[in-house]
């Protein structure tokens, strides 16, 4: 049954509902991080969005991979903006911006890894699982170290 909505919602021509199939399949992946550590999820949010990510050209790839990326890192670190409510009054209205700004910025490195994936994926079955093995796990490798050098 959830797999039937899931591929109805995926198979849609319509670009918006994969973004935001992506977009929600980021937000889910949150909850796999400490302090709740659903780790069931984690299948379940990447299976999403490998299904969004079937058929689509690099770009329209890049943009799922964006939302999905937006969606993870929007609810992620959303806790970046607790630090500007100190001086209130001061930095206040920074916070929502400063943590999307970021937020934007961190999920083109998901983005282009689903872009990447979705190229060699169109080549045929054993070219998604070579994407899925080389895009999967070092995905957050990139963003890591462009943020802390």
């Amino acid at each position: 049954m959830k797999t039937e909505i899931l591929n109805r919602i995926a198979l849609r021509p319509c670009l918006l509902s994969r973004m935001t199939l992506g977009f929600a399949a980021g937000a889910l992946t949150v909850l796999t991080f400490p302090p709740l550590s659903i780790l069931l999820l984690v299948p379940v949010a990447y299976s999403a969005l490998f299904v969004g990510l079937r058929d689509l050209s690099f770009g329209r790839a890049f943009l799922v991979g964006w939302a999905f990326g937006l969606g993870q890192f929007g609810f992620g670190i959303s806790w970046i903006a607790e630090s500007f409510y100190v001086e209130a009054e001061r930095f206040g209205a920074m916070a929502i911006p400063a943590v999307a700004g970021l937020s934007a910025g961190l999920a083109i490195f998901p983005a282009i890894a689903a872009a990447l994936f979705a190229e060699i994926a169109r080549r045929g079955a054993m070219g998604s699982l070579l994407a899925c093995l080389l895009f999967a796990p070092p995905g957050p490798w990139p963003s890591g170290c462009a943020v802390t050098f």
